[in-house]
């Protein structure tokens, strides 16, 4: 019985008769010994590394962001506003031309007068003088440039070289655009050209000198630099 214990247990397997009334009793020491056979389990260690954190920002006022791109607009426009004033003054059109600021852009206004003779879109000479000084300035911007032309009320005459003022109101827009183009100095990529022809006057064309009032080239330079998407 021993015997068969040790084999089936691998315990040590004790008799003993020191039981009551002399029945034999048996001993079994069932704490196993390790088998020679039984070779240690190799132990695979995985080691799990988390994600990491996302950095947390500090909360930002987007109305201070806000304010501050429009003060650096504010800026920009300001210094242009100046510098074309000085422009101006140099080309001997002080008091011809209107320059107006206002917040992301900057205004030049010329009078048909100074630009174009009536009914055509040839440029005078002392409008293209005053355009090189103001191409030079233009070149050290990064805004958009956008050129307008406008006319007033009366419509064109049958048989002439435009159909309509649509049209008079595109050349001339155009006749500037090929100005600031001519020393490659200014972008083509800015530069935008629109036609109104009398569809936006500045006032009523009730009189001969409100007439002449609407009739005008309009040069914007927006101080926002953000790119302008054409589709």
């Amino acid at each position: 019985l021993a015997g068969a214990l040790n084999e089936a247990f691998g315990s040590t397997f004790i008799d003993s008769f020191t039981g009551d009334e002399g029945v034999p009793t048996a001993t079994v020491d069932l704490s196993l010994k390790p088998s020679e056979d039984l070779q240690e389990e190799s132990v695979e260690t995985v080691v799990i590394e988390s994600e990491p954190e996302e950095p947390v920002l500090d909360d930002v006022d987007e109305s201070d962001i806000l304010k501050a791109a429009q003060e650096a607009m504010k800026f920009r426009s300001e210094q242009l506003e100046s510098k074309l004033i000085d422009a101006i003054s140099a080309g001997s059109l002080e008091g011809l031309v209107d320059i107006e600021r206002k917040d992301d852009r900057v205004l030049i206004r010329f009078p048909n007068k100074v630009a174009f003779p009536a009914g055509s879109a040839e440029t005078t000479g002392k409008f293209e003088a005053a355009m090189k000084n103001l191409t030079n300035i233009l070149s050290t911007t990064a805004g958009e440039i956008i050129i307008g032309g406008h006319t007033d009320n009366v419509p064109i005459m049958p048989g002439g070289r435009y159909r309509s003022n649509w049209e008079l109101s595109a050349a001339r827009a155009a006749a500037v655009v090929h100005i600031l183009l001519k020393d490659d100095v200014v972008s083509p990529e800015r530069l935008t050209i629109q036609g109104f022809a009398d569809s936006r006057p500045r006032v009523n064309n009730d009189t001969e000198d409100n007439r002449a009032m609407n009739r005008r080239v309009e040069i914007t330079i927006l101080t926002d630099t953000t790119p302008t998407v054409h589709e």
